[in-house]
């Protein structure tokens, strides 16, 4: 608030405080605290002795602050039997619709008035208005619920409305307020020696008349506190920034738009335990408003039933009491006043409430509940939290490392983890895979690599890449993934098929020919072919093919000299010297000639007939079809080998 008030706010605001008064007041015939008329159902006549059947002294009862049932105010005798008829079935309707109002307006409506004053008005219908108003209780009773059980429940006070008017007047209602409510009658007979008194006080209303009746009925009067508010405490009420801002003046406007705060979204997980006094749940948006209001904002809250409005009034209200202000928490309705008061009674922080909304009705209730909270508050000792505050900062600060972990971007694609879990539930049933890439893999693909892979992937389908293994069986498994790679290898193919096969395949088939074999219809058949020439050519490494000729057992006996013999003397130191190995060398031969030839020649035999050939006759023969096998076999060495290289090209 601004130390000094200019005299354009005080102006304002008073103007403003005039039209409001306006607005709150209802001084048209429709107002029963203006012009009180009675109803066939909606009041109860409680004047005595004017034929209604009202017990005086049950009534003195009640205004001198007793309990008395409705029955007992209109005994049912045998000459007035229906006079109690007709009273409970009046007060029927007032009690029903005074519950109404409590319970959903949250304002007390059921009242006995006393006195009604009329006057002189320059125009329009002359005023009957209630001079006196008690506040009455009633609970029905009895099994049908035919009776009630009626109570004087407050304090009386003049009808504000009258008040009003009297002021207007210029007629000071203050001691006559203030008799009422300090020394009320507890009688009918001491109300009529008040309202004489009364009348006295007023006498510069023109031709002002009070008529001693008593009637109950449902009078309201909530906006009239209000209106005496604005009319006396128009300065207070300037020098209030907010009250001024609606008036329309523009500097508290300024002042309140430069109050305007933006909280960091992040401010409740910073604030130190200590600093923070929320009793109740709060989410962010919740704590977004109350962080806005403890800066100074002024600020509305909408949001429809059970989104947190309470919940969030109830903890601003506790923030702002651990602050040392003061809170003045006001509601249309009785219920939404309890869904805030119930929240602070359930964390035990009851006793920092005055409930004055229907909850305090007489100054000496309001002095003794004012008294208990101040000595329960005095009574609560200080307490150290610093063990809590630490428990709930370690807490606090797991989970914002939990919040980081799932929600910070990570590299090297710049994704949350819950950004990637995200995006693998978004992926359809039949596009699912079990491929994974390894760590180290996904480490190295960043967000350019994963567009550029996801590029190739893409242009991959549309060559039709998820089809060729499918489509071309024979290349499935190649590795080839360069163009450099699968020109190589088209190089050695085409070699391959226009060089060195058909040079193979002419080798062989000339050779096969030259020989009298039939030509192999397969490569496995070749290679039978050339196992053959291969054997054939280690028994040539071994032999001359002249041993073949010879009669190897004749040979033999011929070689060894008759015992005693010069000859077997001169073998013995031949076989002792140099001409042993020679010797040794032709017995290996013959012995070898024997277990070779043989197998051999039965080996090439089964070689021959498997491809439709015919055995060679002679060692010439022989010899010719050997060496045109091993070329042959030569040449499909280098056919191997290039197929090989070719292979081994395809597989990098």
């Amino acid at each position: 608030m601004p130390e000094t008030v200019s005299a354009a706010r005080i102006v304002a605001v008073r103007a403003a405080a005039d039209r409001w008064r306006q607005q709150l007041v209802d001084t048209t015939g429709r107002n029963r605290l203006r012009n009180y008329r009675d109803l066939k159902t909606g009041t109860l006549d409680l004047t005595p002795d004017n034929g209604s059947g009202l017990d005086a002294l049950a009534l003195d009862r009640l205004l001198a602050g007793g309990s008395v049932s409705l029955s007992a105010l209109f005994p049912m005798g045998l000459d007035d039997a229906d006079a109690f008829d007709d009273a409970r079935r009046r007060f029927s309707v007032i009690h029903r619709k005074a519950r109404e109002d409590l319970e959903e307006k949250g304002i007390a409506t059921l009242f006995a008035a006393i006195g009604l004053a009329t006057w002189k008005v320059d125009t329009g219908t002359p005023p009957n208005a209630p001079v006196v108003l008690l506040p009455l209780e009633a609970e029905a009773t009895g099994a049908a619920r035919r009776d009630f059980n009626v109570t004087v429940s407050g304090d009386a006070h003049l009808n504000p409305v009258l008040t009003h008017f009297l002021r207007e007047h210029g007629i000071d209602t203050e001691a006559s307020e203030e008799e009422v409510a300090e020394a009320p009658p507890e009688s009918l007979d001491g109300f009529r020696g008040l309202l004489d008194r009364l009348a006295a006080a007023w006498d510069a209303l023109p031709q002002l008349a009070i008529e001693p009746r008593a009637v109950a009925a449902v009078f309201s009067y909530a906006t009239m506190p209000l209106v005496s508010d604005l009319a006396e405490n128009g300065e207070q009420f300037a020098a209030n920034d907010l009250i001024a801002a609606i008036a329309g003046d523009g500097d508290a406007r300024a002042t309140l738009s430069d109050r305007i705060c933006d909280p960091a979204p992040d401010q409740p997980d910073t604030d130190a335990p200590a600093d923070e006094f929320l009793v109740l749940d709060a989410d962010s948006s919740q704590h977004m408003a109350i962080n806005r209001v403890l800066g100074g904002e002024s600020l509305v809250i909408q949001g429809p039933p059970g989104t947190g409005k309470s919940q969030t009034i109830a903890n601003l209200i506790t923030a702002l009491i651990a602050r040392g202000r003061r809170v003045l928490f006001v509601a249309e309705k009785r219920a939404a006043i309890e869904a805030v008061t119930k929240r602070l009674d359930a964390t035990g922080l009851g006793d920092l409430v005055m409930d004055m909304h229907g909850g305090v009705t007489s100054r000496r209730e309001f002095a003794r509940t004012l008294a208990d909270s101040l000595e329960h508050v005095s009574t609560v000792p200080p307490l150290d939290h610093a063990a809590l505050h630490d428990e709930l900062s370690g807490h606090r600060r797991a989970l914002l490392d939990h919040a980081d972990a799932v929600h910070g971007p990570r590299t090297p694609w710049g994704l949350s983890l819950y950004e990637m879990e995200e995006r693998l539930l978004a992926i359809p049933e039949g596009a699912r895979t079990q491929l994974r890439l390894s760590a180290s893999a996904a480490r190295g693909l960043d967000a350019d690599g994963f567009r550029r892979l996801e590029g190739g992937i893409r242009e991959w389908v549309d060559l039709g890449g998820h089809t060729f293994a499918e489509d071309h069986p024979e290349w499935s498994r190649s590795a080839i993934a360069a163009s450099d790679a699968a020109r190589e290898a088209f190089d050695l193919t085409r070699e391959l098929a226009r060089t060195h096969l058909p040079d193979a395949r002419a080798a062989l088939f000339a050779a096969l020919d030259d020989a009298g074999l039939a030509r192999p219809n397969t490569v496995a058949e070749w290679q039978q072919v050339l196992e053959l020439a291969s054997s054939v050519e280690r028994t040539l490494a071994r032999c001359s093919p002249d041993v073949y000729r010879l009669d190897h057992a004749d040979t033999s006996q011929s070689l060894m000299p008759r015992p005693g013999t010069v000859a077997a003397q001169a073998l013995r130191h031949l076989s002792e010297g140099p001409v042993a190995e020679e010797r040794s060398g032709l017995e290996l031969a013959i012995r070898l000639a024997d277990e070779l030839l043989p197998a051999a020649r039965e080996a090439l035999e089964k070689t021959l007939g498997e491809v439709g050939g015919r055995l060679p006759n002679t060692v010439g023969e022989w010899r010719e079809t050997v060496e045109f096998l091993l070329a042959i076999e030569r040449t499909l060495a280098r056919c191997t080998s290039d197929v090989y290289h070719l292979n081994h090209t395809a597989m990098r």
